[in-house]
């Protein structure tokens, strides 16, 4: 359900939180409580019955150990509409993502898996998503420290994974969830958008596809027609 993605920014209703409703009252009442081994990693695991599913790496966070699980629809041969690689829970606190990537891969995969081959890690940030935290495992924002020779331990197996397979990708997806909590870096919590957004990038131009995602997307709900979300222009 979206909050009145349509009216002008000045006009919507304060959405600052206060501190019983701050995002660790909500990480601590949670219920069922976040369990990454059951809701992320054995539903990983599961795909091996139809692809390839790689321990790429172990994050050691608060006394125990998370696998970071990579999939791979067709490890052995390309496809004619290339490769796509997608990612889910960066932010700790975002399980949409990780929940979007895993039902994509068990229900609606299969039927482009003659065009397409899928590479995917459900879950980049396991630590984070047990915890419902943004943070990874050394208290810093990944999205923030993403590039390759990162000293992040999830990045790195990230960047591990996709050298392991094709270099070039007909498109990459990587999902977030918009925590209408978070205030930083200079916004504030009245600054998150409640409708959907995506950010599109591209060499060419010409191979965008963004619009006609929106419009496909239309039928789940409005997109955020803010003209700028977090100081970039909004198209």
């Amino acid at each position: 359900m979206f909050e009145s993605p349509n009216l002008p920014r000045e006009d919507l209703p304060p959405r600052v939180p206060s501190k019983a409703d701050s995002l660790a009252s909500l990480v601590a009442t949670h219920n069922p409580p976040r369990n990454y081994d059951l809701q992320v990693a054995e539903r990983t695991r599961a795909l091996a019955r139809e692809f390839e599913v790689t321990l790429i790496s172990e994050i050691n966070a608060s006394g125990r150990t998370f696998e970071i699980l990579g999939v791979d629809t067709a490890p052995n041969g390309s496809r004619p509409g290339g490769t796509i690689f997608l990612s889910g829970g960066v932010h700790g606190e975002e399980p949409a993502g990780v929940v979007a990537v895993l039902d994509f891969l068990e229900v609606h995969a299969p039927a482009f898996l003659d065009q397409f081959r899928f590479r995917a890690i459900p879950c980049v940030n396991p630590s984070g998503y047990q915890s419902g935290l943004r943070k990874g495992v050394n208290g810093v924002d990944l999205n923030r420290n993403f590039f390759d020779g990162s000293q992040q331990p999830e990045v790195q197996a990230v960047y591990s994974f996709l050298k392991s397979g094709p270099q070039e990708f007909a498109a990459t997806f990587d999902f977030h969830e918009i925590d209408i909590f978070w205030a930083d870096e200079g916004f504030s919590a009245s600054d998150n958008p409640l409708g959907y957004y995506f950010y599109e990038t591209t060499r060419v131009a010409e191979k965008r596809f963004g619009p006609k995602m929106i419009e496909q997307a239309n039928v789940f709900g409005e997109p955020c027609i803010w003209k700028s979300i977090y100081g970039d222009k909004n198209e």
